[in-house]
């Protein structure tokens, strides 16, 4: 007994030579998409940073540790958010003097 194939005609279709401008931007959009995809999504958790500090902002830093009981970490977030929360003459003034350091 033999099976017999049958074989269906598709039509195949000649690709284009060049995609226009538009085509081409949407393909960058699909590609970034892609890789925006691929990552991890973002946790809650902090990011490290890592600070080179001279020897007077260590000092100083350790003696507002020992007085105030908190780890560095807090006293420098501290100090980030008084300046975030201070006006633009006072901040120029403090990094003014930061730099004098």
């Amino acid at each position: 007994m033999s099976v017999k194939i049958r074989k269906f005609d598709t039509p195949v279709q000649a690709a284009p030579a060049e995609l226009p401008t538009s085509e081409k931007a949407t393909h960058g959009k699909v590609n970034r998409f892609i890789a925006a995809g691929d990552n991890r999504p973002a946790s809650k958790k902090s990011t490290q940073a890592l600070f080179r500090f001279p020897h007077e902002i260590n000092a100083i830093v350790d003696a507002e540790v020992d007085a105030l009981g908190f780890n560095r970490t807090s006293i420098v977030k501290a100090g980030i958010l008084a300046l975030h929360n201070m006006t633009e003459a006072e901040k120029l003034r403090w990094l003014h003097e930061a730099h004098k350091i």
